[in-house]
């Protein structure tokens, strides 16, 4: 599942869903919260027993690091289907670890082999995949290298 991310004009507060936040109702889940006006992101993980709670400067960060991953790919009936992450962090300053805010998940679907040639006499057969989760990967690192005056790599 994909993060939830809330816009304010002086915050972006990103929660995560997976599984186990589904099935412990709401009771693991990690809650990030960048304060602009602070200068400062808050972590906070919510476990079933317990909350934790940790601050970091913004300053003690330099860039945003968005990455791709492919997780698997199946061709089937004359289409590649490619499961796919997109991470979303901020880099230190100091030791150069990467601190992961979010992690988008999808699939993406192109046609191959005989599909290519179907597609070419059919063109309206080919239903375009639902990028979504790349094109929320990409705004929410743009929009953090203009918040923060970082690059991105």
């Amino acid at each position: 599942m994909n993060p939830e991310i809330q816009l304010e004009t002086q915050r972006i507060i990103i929660r995560t869903r997976s599984f186990l936040d589904i099935i412990t109702f709401g009771n693991w889940r990690r809650i990030l919260s960048l304060d602009f006006s602070l200068g400062s992101l808050e972590e906070k993980t919510i476990r079933i027993s317990k909350i934790s709670v940790r601050r970091y400067e913004l300053q003690t960060f330099d860039a945003v690091e968005y990455s791709y991953q492919l997780l698997g790919s199946i061709s089937q009936e004359g289409m590649d289907h490619e499961h796919e992450e997109f991470r979303v962090g901020l880099r230190s300053k100091s030791t150069g670890t990467v601190y992961p805010l979010a992690a988008f998940r999808g699939t993406a679907s192109t046609p191959s082999g005989l599909g290519v040639w179907i597609l070419s006499i059919f063109p309206a057969s080919f239903r375009a995949s639902d990028n979504r989760h790349e094109a929320e990967a990409r705004s929410l690192a743009n929009l953090l290298c203009d918040k923060l005056n970082l690059k991105l790599t």
